[in-house]
């Protein structure tokens, strides 16, 4: 709004009056001020920040503006000035020699002037402000869309993040079985591994026991083996040994099993390839050797061996029912011995060589049959 009032005149005509009506161009004046003005076009400078805020109000951001604007408020027919009393000098009167000249129309004073200037200026400054409200409107309801659509978006993520507390809750409570599970496993598995270590710590008592008498034995048999070592360096100085047994001072009486195995045969069909079988011989300690009913042989020790002859017809068989005598030669040694701690000699088998010789007949030629005899003690 203007700041000048409707009963206010302007500055340079504040001390004049209107002229008389008894003056010439006078009437006219009045005609021209009971006619509208024209208002002539110009380009009005755009308003200001001020003039359009204090000239449109700002609709409220929660209220969209109207789709139809008003229309722009039509200016107000100038009226002319009333008249002021005035105490000052009186009117000056125009000089008719002054006046435009005729085309009857006479220049408008510079109070209507200036009321035109500010009507223009408010008509400008409304439409400004309606162009402003529309598009404040406009934006106003951009802005209550957009506010929609992120209260929907808003809404929209709610629900999914809803949806993801609901699967959350669902995977912390599969989560909370689980740890329970593994809980209760786990103090198993404690109380297996505290039984295992206590069977441990168990064994390990009882294994350092074992471990402490095995190293005592070890310790012994050391021992030993330092004495047997010792025995054995002893032995070793008696190497090469050589062992002579004189059989006529060991104890060979007794009986024994006789066993014959043929080395050499000839002449002698009835009795080459089979050794006759024979009983049991008996030693006597007057070295005598007996097999009843075949052979009976004293001994005589010869360099520690018992040697014996004797003439025997039973160990041959007769050559056509001629009986043939033969002599038989016997010689015993040591086939076996064992020998004590002691240095005792046991003699645990005895073995012997046996030739007999068959002399040659009118029918027979000489024959000879060699034996190997083992003596085994019964």
């Amino acid at each position: 709004m203007s700041d000048h009032r409707d009963d206010e005149l302007p500055p340079d005509e504040s001390d004049g009056a209107p002229p008389p009506p008894d003056e010439p161009g006078g009437s006219e004046d009045a005609q021209a001020a009971d006619e509208p003005p024209e208002i002539q076009e110009m380009t009005p400078p755009p308003p200001g920040d001020d003039d359009a805020t204090s000239a449109v109000p700002t609709p409220p951001p929660d209220e969209p503006a109207a789709s139809d604007a008003p229309p722009p408020p039509e200016p107000p027919a100038a009226a002319p000035p009333p008249p002021l009393a005035t105490t000052g000098p009186p009117p000056v009167v125009d000089d008719p020699a002054t006046a435009p000249p005729g085309d009857g129309k006479q220049p408008w004073p510079g109070s209507a002037k200036a009321l035109v200037a500010i009507l223009v200026v408010l008509t400008l400054a409304g439409i400004a402000g309606t162009i402003v409200g529309f598009v404040r409107a406009s934006s106003a309801e951009d802005d209550v869309d957009a506010t929609g659509e992120e209260l929907q978006a808003e809404r929209d993520r709610a629900d999914a993040a809803e949806a993801e507390a609901d699967e959350l809750g669902e995977a912390l409570l599969a989560t909370t079985q689980e740890r329970d599970e593994l809980t209760e496993e786990r103090a198993e598995l404690i109380a297996e591994r505290d039984a295992a270590l206590a069977e441990l710590e168990e064994a390990a008592a009882v294994g350092e026991a074992e471990r402490a008498l095995l190293e005592a034995e070890i310790a012994e048999l050391e021992a030993q083996l330092e004495e047997v070592d010792e025995f054995l360096g002893e032995l070793d100085e008696l190497f090469p040994l050589s062992i002579s047994f004189d059989l006529g001072q060991l104890d060979i009486a007794g009986t024994y099993a006789v066993s014959l195995t043929e080395i050499g045969c000839s002449g002698l069909d009835g009795l080459c390839g089979s050794a006759p079988n024979v009983g049991d011989a008996t030693i006597g300690t007057d070295l005598r050797l007996t097999i009843p009913d075949t052979l009976d042989i004293p001994l005589t020790v010869v360099d520690g061996t018992p040697f014996g002859a004797a003439d025997s017809e039973t160990i041959v068989p007769p050559c056509n029912d001629v009986p043939r005598t033969t002599a038989l030669t016997m010689a015993l040694f040591d086939d076996a011995v064992e020998i004590g701690a002691d240095g005792d000699v046991d003699v645990t088998a005895l073995g012997a060589t046996i030739v007999i010789d068959a002399p040659a007949t009118e029918e027979c030629g000489i024959g000879r049959v060699w034996y190997r005899a083992e003596l085994t003690p019964r």
